[in-house]
């Protein structure tokens, strides 16, 4: 026994020996002239057979070999083998080597005749993820931007990233507009998956909720193809993230930010908000209190006297807090920690790679301007109506973490699982006075808005990629993917008054458009998004490589939207607002029966189910008619069923079909190499979509706190369709540099526009299909490396994107527009079209690890809101945007100094007639300087 014992025991140490002395080799295969990937290329360790493996699906290899210095042997039929030389591998450690890339092969074939015949083979594989390649080779016209991109340009999160693209612009830091398009033409994926925004009333996705640690690859596509999803215009962003890390990954960082406007000073207007705010979330301090659906109104208190006590009761039980307090608030702070590594599990490899990442932003101006203007006739002078002061500060905190994990069950199937969660919380305090010349030219109208918006985005992805065949000829990609986000805005308190000063009194005006009203609003979305997509590799007729692609998809979203409407009656004043709802001052019966009380106001028609699903099915071939022009045809069909339950006590909704359409989308595209691998001529047509929102086609009215109107759904609002025109030349001339020319048009059939309700008599905005829309353009691109002698390290670019657009106004507003004015235009822009977007870089990467990058930004104005009657249209100036980044690396740590707005530059929107300028809202957001450290945790 113990003789076993000591041999089992030595057999142990041998092997934990031997164990320690090994390291992993790791790395990925790829076509020299495509960047695609090689699948199941033979890895082997030269001088030392039978130890080798192959590329998997992904191209990528891991080979445990001895400690030592190794060669490796990379071959494939049809390629020439590859020598890796020198590879050191330390005891249990990870060494990744470059990319191998390897050259197809020639071989020679003399027939019967005499005649020598070459003959080259090629891999038949595109997973598409080497970014300038993908550019050149993609059968869609593309932008692409790499990991090492962001790493070497300081980019945080995908918004800072995004935002370089030709044709591209961030609205606030988070929101994306692709070709100058508003948010209903761009679409923006995750792995290929529908992601739920946490803005109900947008159909973006918040672009900086993914730091780019976790992010492969963003791949920006400005044309459709049938495999892609058919409600795009603009353009579509898909995000990939990570899955593999290539070795042990635990990164930090730590950052702060100043802005002389937000951060430690003391005119920051706040108020009293619940203890967990700072982790983005209320923890029910804004919550109204129970039963209050079942207010008393004030017919109620006329029969019954226990009501009235009631109505006292309600109206004292809110919390009260109705006037900002200015505070100092910190300075912007964030953080962030990301970690992985692949392991062997079995004979299956297994990726984990996760992240948490938190950040806290104060922002505001203390001087802004908001006017309204009337014009009392057809002449070309606008009269001041309302011109206030306007303060208004945020609190943005955004918390949120990421989890990858990918399982490579054999060389040709892997699956994976993504998890996300985020955690947004915004508290806006807003302060305005000035004069109301319409109702009390002689006194100071106030008006305070506080406000908490609660937002969470959660989802879950599995992902399938499996190859079939002799030579892996056949592919299946799958995915199901299920998000929820949420919405709560549990308290949101719109006051105004009037300040008497000859009697130093306060007066709520009941002929105000908005008198004193709480809100509190919910909303619940749900996205089930499922894919399938087959593809066949095959030879045409001339022996070139084509593909036949098929799949389908279905998408379900379910949203549950409440909101309950709380509005203040007084007949009464205050000398001090502080005391406007206090025991004193509130109505109770007998004593002060003219004083303050609470209504319950809610409209049971802004309560609201809704589901959408869309089945899609698709068929398309790559085909290459010679060995230059390629044609990439297909359609695809999508079926879009909504249905509607609205509680409204007058017209009732039970699960009623609002939609019920089925689209044909055709595509076309033909790529023409007029220099192979450089120069390529694409051109094509497609037909897409653009779906009314929920909040768009839903027959509700819901108060707009920015812009101070009420907004109504239309449920009579039908699918835009819109045919796409696109023409590219490109020039890919060296590695990382390339000039491009794109033209483009798009003819909109029932595009959806943001009116005015003419009906209504206040003023009410209405979302309606008018009869067409029209948008062309031209994008320019260029990037180039600059080098003067020595000195290297230094490249630019530019892109600029001209737009025009053109609207059909309804007939109904052009008529009522042209009987005060002839000589009014049948058309006007586009509702949020820009007519040209300006971007450009200068990059310094040094070799002693000193980079900078001088970024700018800008686009032209554009509408934002049609106004009512003969007075023009508001439109949002163009601001521009001029950045400064500045690193450097010190080992394993990267110190990083900006400052946003360089140029200072003041955001405006306003009015134009007969020369003039008349302001409708004007603000200075200021500089921000940011400083930021981040660190490797691993030596590499």
């Amino acid at each position: 026994m113990k003789r076993n014992l000591f041999f089992v025991a030595c057999w142990l140490l041998t092997t934990l020996g031997l164990s320690a002395q090994t390291g992993t080799i790791r790395g990925k295969v790829l076509e020299d002239d495509s960047s695609f990937e090689v699948i199941g290329a033979n890895v082997a360790l030269s001088g030392a057979a039978g130890t080798g493996t192959v590329t998997d699906i992904d191209g990528q290899f891991s080979l445990k070999v001895p400690a030592g210095t190794h060669s490796l042997t990379i071959s494939y039929l049809g390629f020439d083998d590859k020598l890796v030389e020198g590879i050191v591998v330390t005891e249990g450690n990870v060494t990744v080597i470059d990319d191998v890339r390897m050259g197809e092969a020639a071989i020679e074939i003399t027939g019967e005749d005499g005649i020598v015949l070459t003959i080259t083979a090629k891999a038949l594989r595109n997973t598409e993820n080497a970014m300038q390649a993908l550019e050149r080779k993609s059968i869609n016209t593309v932008n692409a931007i790499s990991s090492q991109a962001f790493s070497l340009r300081g980019d945080s999160d995908a918004a800072a990233a995004v935002k370089r693209v030709p044709g591209v612009s961030v609205e606030g830091g988070k929101y994306v507009y692709v070709r100058g398009l508003g948010d209903r033409y761009s679409k923006t994926t995750l792995n290929g998956a529908n992601v739920p925004g946490l803005d109900p009333d947008k159909n973006t996705v918040q672009m900086d909720l993914f730091p780019t640690a976790l992010i492969d690859n963003i791949v920006v596509y400005k044309n459709f193809t049938p495999d892609l999803p058919g409600d795009f215009t603009g353009g579509l962003i898909d995000i990939t993230t990570k899955d593999f890390p290539e070795q042990l990954l635990l990164r930090g960082s730590v950052s702060t930010g100043f802005n002389a406007n937000a951060n430690l000073n003391d005119n920051f207007l706040t108020y009293q908000g619940s203890g967990t705010d700072w982790l983005g979330y209320d923890n029910g301090f804004r919550d109204f209190p129970a039963g209050f659906d079942n207010v008393p109104t004030n017919t109620d208190v006329l029969v019954d006297p226990a009501a009235a006590d009631r109505l006292t009761e309600a109206t004292l039980a809110l919390n009260n807090v109705l006037e900002p307090v200015r505070e100092a608030q910190p300075l912007n702070h964030s953080l962030g920690i990301s970690a992985g590594n692949q392991y062997q599990v079995g004979g299956a490899s297994v990726g984990i790679i996760g992240s948490f990442n938190y950040r806290r932003n104060f922002s505001g101006y203390n001087d802004g301007t908001t006017a309204r203007w009337g014009r009392p006739s057809a002449g070309d002078l606008l009269q001041i109506q309302r011109r206030l002061v306007d303060r208004r500060f945020s609190d943005n905190v955004m918390l949120g973490g990421m989890l990858n994990t990918s399982v490579k069950l054999n060389p040709y199937n892997k699956v994976s699982l993504n998890l996300l969660r985020n955690q947004a919380g915004q508290q806006d305090t807003r302060f305005q006075d000035g004069t109301v010349v319409s109702l009390r030219p002689d006194a100071l109208y106030q008006e305070r808005t506080l406000a908490y918006q609660e937002r969470t985005l959660s989802s879950a992805q599995l992902r399938g990629e499996h190859a079939f065949g002799a030579t892996q000829e056949i592919k299946v990609d799958w995915s199901t993917a299920f998000a929820e986000s949420r919405m709560e805005q549990p308290d949101l308190r719109f006051v105004n008054n009037f300040f008497l000063p000859n009697s130093n009194t306060f007066l709520v005006d009941p002929a105000e458009d908005i008198p004193p009203t709480r809100f509190s609003r919910s909303m619940r979305e749900n996205s089930w998004d499922n894919r399938l997509d087959l593809t066949y590799e095959l030879k045409q007729w001339n022996g070139l490589d084509a593909k036949i692609k098929a799949g389908g998809a279905y998408l379900l979203k379910q949203r549950e939207f409440d909101e309950q409407t709380l509005r203040y009656t007084a007949n009464g004043d205050a000398s001090d607002f502080t005391q406007y709802v206090t025991p004193e001052n509130v109505w109770t019966k007998p004593e002060n029966t003219g004083g303050v009380f609470i209504q319950d106001l809610s409209n049971a028609a802004n309560r609201y189910d809704s589901d959408i699903n869309v089945t899609a099915g698709y068929l398309m071939t790559e085909l290459p008619l010679t060995a230059r022009l390629t044609t990439i045809l297909g359609a695809r069909v999508e079926n879009t069923n909504l249905n509607f339950t609205s509680y409204s006590r007058v017209r009732p909704l039970n699960n009623v079909p609002l939609l019920d359409r089925t689209n044909l989308l055709p595509s076309a595209n033909l790529i023409y190499q007029l220099q192979p691998d450089k120069m390529n001529l694409r051109a094509g047509y497609s037909q897409t979509v653009a779906r009314p929102t929920f909040r768009e086609i839903a027959p509700v009215a819901i108060f707009d706190e920015v812009r101070n109107l009420l907004v109504l759904g239309n449920p009579a609002l039908e699918i835009t369709t819109i045919s796409n025109y696109d023409l590219r030349w490109e020039y890919f001339y060296q590695p990382g540099e390339m000039v491009s020319v794109s033209a483009f048009y798009k003819d909109f059939a029932d595009p959806i526009e943001l009116t005015l309700n003419d009906k209504a008599g206040n003023d009410e905005f209405q979302y309606r299909n008018v009869a067409g829309a029209r948008v062309y353009g031209i994008e320019f691109e260029a990037r180039k490396k600059l080098v003067f002698g020595n000195f290297q390290g230094l490249s630019a670019g530019t892109n600029v994107t001209l737009v025009t657009s053109e609207v059909d106004i309804p007939t109904e507003e052009l008529e009522n527009l042209r009987k005060l004015d002839p000589k009014a235009e049948a058309t006007r822009p586009l509702f949020g079209q820009s007519p040209y977007l300006v971007n450009g870089y200068l990059q310094y990467l040094g070799s002693g690890g000193t980079n900078a990058n001088l970024s700018f930004n800008v686009q032209g104005e554009r509408l934002f809101l049609v106004a009512r009657g003969i007075l023009p249209d508001v439109y949002e100036k163009p601001f521009p945007s001029l950045n400064l980044k500045v690193s450097q690396r010190f080992g394993r740590l990267v110190a990083s100094a900006g400052v946003n707005n360089l140029l200072d530059a003041t955001f405006e929107r306003s009015q134009e007639l007969g020369g003039e300028t008349y302001l409708f809202r004007q603000f200075n957001p200021g500089r921000t300087i940011r400083l930021g450290v981040n660190y490797n945790f691993i030596k590499e």
